[in-house]
């Protein structure tokens, strides 16, 4: 149970300036690429945290809709062993938007 936000929001509003600057970057190194991945994963278990803690976060907030793009999927399933397929797994080249919940976002990273 989380008794005190600060320290699972502040990590998150760090990461949120870091993104920002790699906005700005021509290359993306793998050491960034890293970081990046960390940031995102250790920012959305936070956010998993304080959507489960049901007085963290406002009824506003749980309720709002985000844009995604998402990339239909085409071929076999994905599996294990095929997993490592990426661009023959999936069309980058027609991107599909869709709304969805902060949860359903949290849940799927």
């Amino acid at each position: 149970m989380i008794h005190e936000i600060y320290y699972w929001k502040q990590p998150l509003l760090e990461s949120t300036k870091k993104f920002k600057e790699y906005e700005n970057l021509s290359e993306i190194n793998e050491e960034t690429y890293v970081e990046i991945e960390k940031s995102i994963f250790i920012g959305f278990y936070s956010i998993r945290k304080l959507l489960e803690s049901e007085t963290k976060i406002t009824d506003d907030l749980k309720k709002q809709k985000y844009d995604l793009d998402c990339f239909p999927h085409i071929g076999n399933n994905v599996t294990w062993l095929n997993k490592h397929k990426v661009y023959e797994l999936y069309n980058f080249d027609k991107p599909q938007s869709e709304k969805r919940h902060l949860w359903f976002i949290a849940r799927v990273c």
